[in-house]
């Protein structure tokens, strides 16, 4: 018997692109066999994983490691109004001023505005917010005092840039906060839906 129409749960914008997003993770199948990225001493170094071979660039201890994610682009033309848009093909700028924008709003404690420039959870479904992001400083620096974080240029950061052949694009720098540049790098993945627009995520934050 079909369905009455008042038993049909209303999906919500937001509750739907995450879902999409979600299913375009769970469906890869494929690794990146070649990419081109930019950044002081750049190396670039394949490195093997249980599921398959994957690839990172390093700038000595500093690496960054892209996450697989579908082959199959699922289109999200509902929500281009919220995702970073690239015509040009200067990417990394782009990229560049989305994560100063981010960076901006933290020094501001404009955590809220923060997290809505993040389109969905990473691969592990996690999303960066404002009590996960402290944590990961007040573990770094082993002590619970309060934390702050700089609009600090990302030129002075170290940031390393790379663009997989499947289009994703890896932006990570080291994370200012309580008035030093540190060594936690924050890894931004952007991953493409088509027409020029990227969905945001923060894959990590962390020393490696």
């Amino acid at each position: 018997m079909a369905a009455n129409i008042s038993q049909v749960k209303t999906v919500t914008a937001q509750s739907f692109r995450l879902f999409v997003l979600t299913i375009n993770r769970m469906l890869a199948s494929t690794v990146f066999k070649k990419t081109k990225g930019t950044g002081s001493a750049y190396n670039k170094a394949l490195k093997t994983t249980p599921f398959g071979r994957s690839d990172a660039f390093t700038r000595g201890g500093f690496a960054i490691m892209p996450h697989a994610t579908a082959p199959l682009s699922l289109k999200l033309y509902a929500f281009e109004e919220f995702m970073l848009s690239i015509a040009e093909q200067n990417k990394e700028v782009h990229v560049k001023s989305y994560c100063q924008s981010w960076l901006r709003l933290l020094s501001l404690q404009k955590f809220n505005e923060a997290q809505k420039l993040l389109d969905c959870p990473n691969s592990y479904g996690e999303t960066w917010t404002e009590a996960k992001l402290k944590f990961a400083v007040q573990e770094y620096y082993n002590n619970t005092s309060p934390v702050t974080f700089q609009n600090e240029d990302l030129s002075k950061c170290f940031p390393e840039y790379l663009e997989t052949e499947s289009g994703n694009l890896i932006f990570g720098f080291y994370l200012p906060s309580n008035s030093e540049i540190t060594d936690l790098t924050v890894e931004f993945e952007f991953i493409p839906q088509g027409n020029g627009f990227y969905a945001a995520t923060i894959n990590d934050v962390h020393v490696l």
